[in-house]
């Protein structure tokens, strides 16, 4: 069939078994990779230069000649930023006091020395991962507020759980912080959808972990991708944000103020309960879902693998629970696809056509079980 062959080797990669697959980074063009750092990245940046010159009157207006000494600071810091990642200058250290600097700061001078000498040993954003080396920081909280009554049934939490995969087409950062709308045509197409699932094990998911009695099912924990349409169990969310939406402790402690303070009585009991319990940590795993492509990007390394290389492979020996991954494919890295798969694939695809890898067409749900 016309482009398996590629399909199954994206970017001509001639491994060998137990080899990592090369990372990906943002010299190949086209790619999610370089879109990425050439156009998103910098259209964040000015939107948050946009933002903080519409701060500014306010920043005098609190705090005096400071305040507006502070915004053109930071304002003049931003505006760097952004020329150097359009111009693909050299990495600098990060001159801060933030807890990870120094973790950041040695990642930098590896990735300096493995680039060897002929280039001056400069690593650029180019040559980097499709994730920023300092994550910014957003605050404008996207949440949709919906009560879903979850009853105890197979199909019920199997029908969530294509919600929760095919959710995820809904992704602020892909258009740089423009806001997107869920359409209610998603909850009418599952069974359409279904059909674009590349690896689909949420039957023994649902059927092996998340319906076991209670007393073997101790907790369900969610790592969390955007702050929208999120199914609740146990949410984790990122110490800053890699990208725009992604949900930080800022956010989670948004939802419960809110949810605390609601008007309706049980919404604010629950928003109470939930409070007291994550301050007592009453809050342990059994069974760990990763939603988002980012997350699932990070799993698997951000690297190009085989689309048939197995998905417990691919996770590098990161397993600290059982886990299952739901991702609609919005970059050029995925593993374990069965041939099945791959043939669908090559079916509607020419050789160097890998566009079907970054437009939320298909999606994946993976399960990791160590045991």
């Amino acid at each position: 069939m016309a482009g398996l062959n590629f399909i199954r080797r994206p970017y001509s990669w001639q491994g060998q078994a137990g080899q990592y697959a090369p990372v990906i980074d943002g010299t190949k063009i086209p790619s999610f990779c370089f879109t990425t750092i050439q156009e998103r990245w910098p259209k964040i940046v000015t939107k948050l230069v946009d933002q903080l010159h519409q701060f500014q009157p306010e920043a005098v207006k609190m705090y005096g000649e400071q305040g507006d000494a502070d915004v053109k600071l930071v304002t003049s810091k931003l505006s760097e930023m952004r020329y150097l990642m359009m111009t693909d200058k050299p990495l600098h250290d990060i001159s801060t006091d933030a807890p990870d600097a120094l973790v950041w700061n040695s990642e930098l001078d590896k990735y300096r020395k493995d680039n060897g000498p002929e280039n001056g040993g400069k690593r650029t954003l180019l040559c980097s991962k499709p994730s920023p080396p300092d994550g910014h920081r957003h605050r404008n909280c996207w949440l949709t507020e919906k009560e879903i009554s979850i009853e105890e049934t197979r199909v019920t939490i199997l029908r969530i759980l294509q919600i929760a995969l095919w959710g995820n087409k809904c992704d602020l950062s892909l258009s740089g912080g423009d806001p997107h709308f869920i359409s209610d045509t998603l909850f009418h197409e599952l069974e359409e959808l279904e059909g674009n699932i590349l690896v689909n094990d949420l039957h023994i998911a649902v059927n092996n972990f998340i319906l076991r009695p209670e007393s073997q099912l101790a907790q369900l924990d969610i790592v969390m991708d955007n702050a929208g349409l999120e199914v609740k169990v146990v949410l984790h969310g990122k110490a800053y944000p890699w990208f725009v939406s992604d949900t930080t402790k800022k956010d989670m402690d948004w939802v419960l103020e809110q949810l605390a303070s609601d008007e309706d009585q049980y919404l604010s009991k629950l928003g109470i309960r939930w409070l007291q319990f994550f301050s007592e940590g009453k809050f342990d795993s059994s069974f760990v879902i990763f939603k988002g492509d980012l997350n699932y990007r990070k799993l698997v390394g951000d690297r190009y693998w085989p689309l048939e290389t197995p998905f417990t492979e691919a996770l590098c020996g990161f397993g600290p629970a059982p886990l299952l991954a739901l991702r609609t494919l919005k970059a050029e890295t995925v593993a374990g696809l069965s041939e099945r798969a791959i043939k669908l694939i090559g079916s509607k695809h020419s050789e160097k056509d890998l566009s079907w890898m970054v437009t939320s067409e298909y999606a994946v749900a993976q399960l990791f079980d160590p045991n």
